[in-house]
């Protein structure tokens, strides 16, 4: 009795998400939607060269940002829709309990809401497949689009879950003013605040699915009279609830953010001070492979120690002139090393395969948002980076020879006669 119970539960749910679905994706503003964002996907993607992680993290930085913010309205209506309407007493003439109609209803409508984050992703790919990129390249494109789904779904479930609860479209689009607020506000608030860093997408996750469960048990409770909700709903919110402070611990205690959480080893690397005729601030981070680089593993060669962010347009223009002085100086000893200064630590990895570099890329993992370029990562003060992108090249002793910041670092030839000066120095 109990299985033909729950096989006739799923039956319901899948049945009237489908409806969810095709009432939704018949309607002309989802289908303009779809249009735009394929449009503006394409718009990101037409860049010049054949490198695929710009792009895709530009897409990534899209997805959570805009197809977010067009998805919290579009639940937010979804949640009220019976209300606005007036057709709450249609609705619930049916049998169906009120756990079916939270989940199947979010079920159908996220559908939508992922098909509007893959019109994004296909416009761009679409053009980075015109202008050459490798299949390998595009992979990149995979774990910016699960970066971006995830603080969708997080969204997604927090507006639908208020909007209907209050019965209020206004209840719904105040998660839109979190994610506005969070994302205007990096410079002050706690990184673990921002959903959109590949290292916060678990608590989020955790925390949109905690939500769905306290929609399906207190939706329409009066409706429900004396007879209990099931139990599996309580069981599964109360997991979800130990979930995401089990892992905002674990994101909170694992992130440096000297404002709120010190960890020993990045801040040693901070108190370090590197100028033309010092040694190389040295340190220990990890690459796009998860390995852990130091420049003390390139003793005996011309170091090209590179600072660079991904927000920072000059600084991606920096990397094809990098991939280009590791080519052509690794007969004479050269080797180049990227730290990227960036609050996502996904970013190195994608720019690392999506550029195709062939040095290694690692990434800063203490990292903060703030206005101030020499103060937002242990690096960025070790190397007294007041200006990004920004190349420190040391002798074979590690000895910085001299130091190229902005635009000199890839425009002209000025690089390249400080890598050649390190090089004459050591004939």
């Amino acid at each position: 009795m109990s299985t033909s119970t729950e096989q006739s539960t799923f039956a319901q749910i899948l049945s009237m998400s489908r409806f969810e679905w095709k009432l939704g994706s018949r309607a002309a503003a989802w289908k303009l939607l779809m249009s735009i964002f394929f449009l503006y996907g394409c718009s990101i993607g037409h860049v010049d060269g054949n490198g695929a992680g710009a792009v895709a993290y530009a897409t990534g930085e899209a997805g959570w940002q805009i197809v977010g913010l067009a998805a919290i309205v579009w639940m937010s209506l979804l949640g009220a829709r019976e209300v606005t309407l007036r057709t709450k007493s249609i609705v619930f003439a049916k049998p169906q309990p009120g756990e079916v109609l939270v989940i199947s209803r979010f079920v159908g409508a996220m559908a939508q809401n992922v098909c509007f984050l893959l019109a994004l992703f296909a416009g761009s790919i679409l053009l980075r497949v015109l202008a050459g990129s490798s299949p390998a390249m595009l992979f990149v494109f995979v774990p910016q689009f699960g970066r971006s789904l995830s603080v969708v779904f997080f969204a997604s479930a927090a507006s639908f879950t208020l909007s209907m609860l209050s019965e209020s479209v206004i209840a719904g689009m105040l998660v839109c003013l979190y994610l506005v607020l969070a994302n205007a506000g990096k410079s002050f608030l706690a990184k673990y605040l921002d959903p959109s860093p590949i290292q916060n997408v678990g608590p989020y996750i955790a925390i949109g699915a905690a939500l769905l469960c306290v929609a399906m048990r207190l939706y329409a409770r009066k409706r429900r009279g004396s007879a209990p909700s099931p139990g599996w709903i309580a069981t599964a919110a109360f997991v979800f609830v130990c979930v995401t402070v089990w892992q905002f611990v674990v994101v909170v205690r694992g992130d440096y953010d000297p404002r709120f959480n010190d960890i020993p080893a990045l801040s040693l690397m901070q108190t370090q001070d590197s100028a033309v005729g010092l040694r190389a601030s040295g340190f220990l981070l990890p690459d796009q492979d998860g390995r852990q680089i130091g420049i003390a593993q390139y003793s005996g060669s011309i170091l090209v120690i590179a600072l660079w962010s991904p927000n920072d347009p000059d600084s991606t223009l920096l990397l094809s002139h990098l991939n280009a002085i590791q080519a052509q100086g690794r007969a004479n000893g050269v080797q180049v090393v990227a730290i990227c200064l960036s609050v996502d630590n996904l970013a190195a990895r994608t720019f690392a395969y999506g550029e195709g570099l062939h040095f290694p890329v690692v990434t800063d993992w203490g990292t903060t948002s703030v206005p101030e370029k020499l103060g937002m990562s242990p690096m960025s003060s070790a190397y007294r980076a007041t200006v990004l992108p920004m190349v420190a090249v040391t002798d074979r002793r590690r000895r910085i020879v001299d130091i190229a910041r902005g635009t000199a670092c890839y425009e002209g030839a000025t690089l390249d006669r400080i890598i050649e000066s390190a090089l004459s120095k050591d004939r």
